[in-house]
This record gives C-alpha cells, sequence and structure tokens, in this order.
C-alpha cells in the first residue's frame, strides 16, 4: 500500500546460493535486522559481495534461513553490491510468501 510497515524484518543474504548451507553459528553475510518506527533499517558490517535485501513479516522473518525459503525470498528480493566502505540506500516493500 505504500505506508510504512513498522512491523517488518529486512533479512539480507548472499547472492551465492552454494553459501546458503553450512555457515555456521554466527554467519558473516547474513543478517536480519527489524525497521524502524520510521520506516528506516540499518545493515551494518557485511563483507563486500553480492547480496539479496528482502523486507518480510515477522512470521517469514522467524525460519528464513533454509535455503527453500531463501531460495523463494530471493525471487521477491532486491539484489544490491556492497563493496568495502561503502554505503547503500534501499527502497523495499515488504515480500509475502504465501504458506
Amino acid at each position: 500500500s505504500g505506508a510504512t510497515d513498522p512491523g517488518a524484518t529486512v533479512l539480507v543474504f548472499p547472492v551465492d546460493d552454494t553459501s546458503w548451507v553450512e555457515y555456521g553459528s554466527t554467519p558473516a553475510y547474513f543478517r536480519a535486522t527489524r525497521v524502524g518506527q520510521d520506516g528506516t533499517f540499518r545493515v551494518v558490517g557485511l563483507p563486500p559481495g553480492d547480496y539479496y535485501a528482502v523486507a518480510v513479516s515477522e512470521e517469514t522473518a522467524t525460519d528464513w534461513q533454509y535455503a527453500g525459503t531463501m531460495k523463494a525470498l530471493a525471487s521477491l528480493a532486491s539484489r544490491v553490491a556492497v563493496g568495502v566502505g561503502e554505503t547503500r540506500s534501499l527502497s523495499l516493500t515488504t515480500a509475502g510468501l504465501g504458506r
């Protein structure tokens, strides 16, 4: 609807799907962050690389780190390249996965 979704979570994960499995307990290339009341979000400390970024509802954010879920989310996500020391701005729409 174009309205701010303060209940959304932004998920960021690598474009390279081979890194979607066996990524360890503290994966450097994956992030999940809540959207603020004003609709903004911030992700820091990502290593350089190509990523997908997608805003999702709270229920999708709970089990997103499964390869099948990430594959579905990738088709809805924005793609962004991050270089050393770079800052990127994205405007996202909350995506829904049919369940």
